[in-house]
């Protein structure tokens, strides 16, 4: 959590830096607030659309129902998928995103099958296609033609395989292949937000 810039205290409060650190050196209570519970990433989020987006995803959660949610990975929750799948490195969303839009695409259920093989599936079936039909695009703009299969690296695969077999449950990943247009809009509104850019 990254510290709370005087900047952005100074936007929330509309006064100066002087009437903040006099409010630190007084030991107010709203300072012990703030400096404890958020970061300047969340209160500038406050200050530019109302709301702390991480904060709205739990805000109907009593205290003591999340805690037992956290500590019990068996039990289905939404609140909690979302924060797993909010959490993952961007990589992760975008090929979480992709398989997903291929599943909507191929009239597919979203499973373990599509998690381990999609890449090389995909991959080799744009090569087929690109290939047998010398589709005239192709050698126009070859990159431009697999697009809809980034370069992941086997390494961000091997990783997203292990993430989803031992953090996302039974009861999750059947909620996600319900509810794919939902996941996929969930993943693209958080990307590059909250998450690491790397494992």
């Amino acid at each position: 959590m990254s510290k709370i810039s005087n900047q952005t205290v100074t936007k929330l409060f509309s006064f100066t830096r002087q009437t903040w650190a006099k409010w630190k050196e007084e030991n107010r209570q709203i300072t012990k607030l703030l400096l404890l519970y958020f970061s300047d990433e969340e209160i500038n989020e406050f200050l530019e659309t109302g709301k702390i987006r991480k904060l709205e995803l739990i805000k109907d959660l009593k205290v003591d129902t999340l805690q037992e949610k956290l500590n019990n990975s068996n039990v289905f929750d939404i609140h909690i998928l979302k924060l797993k799948l909010i959490s993952m490195p961007n990589v992760a969303k975008q090929l979480m995103v992709d398989q997903l839009n291929y599943c909507i695409k191929e009239k597919k259920n979203y499973s373990k099958n599509i998690i381990n093989r999609y890449y090389k599936n995909h991959f080799e079936k744009a090569i087929e296609q690109s290939f047998r039909f010398f589709n005239i695009s192709f050698w126009k703009d070859p990159v431009n033609s697999f697009k809809s299969n980034p370069d992941y690296s086997k390494k961000d695969r091997r990783k997203f395989i292990y993430y989803l077999d031992n953090v996302i449950t039974e009861d999750e990943l059947t909620y996600i292949n319900f509810n794919k247009k939902e996941i996929i809009d969930l993943l693209e509104d958080f990307q590059g937000l909250l998450a690491y850019s790397t494992w």
